[in-house]
């Protein structure tokens, strides 16, 4: 199986610096890079977005408003179904916490492309690897270990 070419990247001034000399251009790297950059790109939007929300005033009842109220309230698990509850009422530290769960998820999807896109390449011993670091990535992030 073919790997599909990745979208045309535009090179800055300085981008043929940061590869080193006789690494060639694989699409690979071009489609993983464009995982890393759109996923902080989107947490970071998600973290901007709560904050600016925050710093409007823009609290639903309930929600703290003060640092010591904001610390004492956050003494409890946080999961994706209270972010995603959170984030429909409109709560600004429930967007926040979509961001940097978004941020957490941006290297994980990268592995999981990575065994993608070897698994496309029949590169077998390098997609046992990476299914490795995933599922050890993944048991991390259920907290299992901890």
């Amino acid at each position: 199986m073919r790997l599909p070419d990745a979208p045309p990247v535009v090179e800055s001034a300085g981008s043929a610096a940061q590869r080193p000399p006789g690494v060639p251009d694989h699409p690979m790297h071009r489609w993983i890079g464009l995982v890393l950059r759109g996923g902080v790109t989107v947490a970071g939007a998600l973290v901007l977005l709560g904050l600016t929300m925050a710093l409007g005033g823009q609290w639903p009842g309930g929600e703290v408003q003060t640092v010591a109220g904001l610390i004492a309230a956050e003494r409890h698990v946080i999961s994706p179904a209270a972010i995603a509850a959170g984030v429909a009422e409109g709560r600004p530290t429930a967007i926040v916490r979509l961001g940097v769960l978004a941020l957490i998820l941006t290297p994980i999807s990268r592995v999981a492309m990575t065994v993608v896109l070897f698994a496309a390449q029949r590169d077998w011993f390098f997609v046992a690897i990476a299914l490795v670091v995933l599922t050890v990535l993944g048991l991390g992030l259920l907290g299992f270990g901890a």
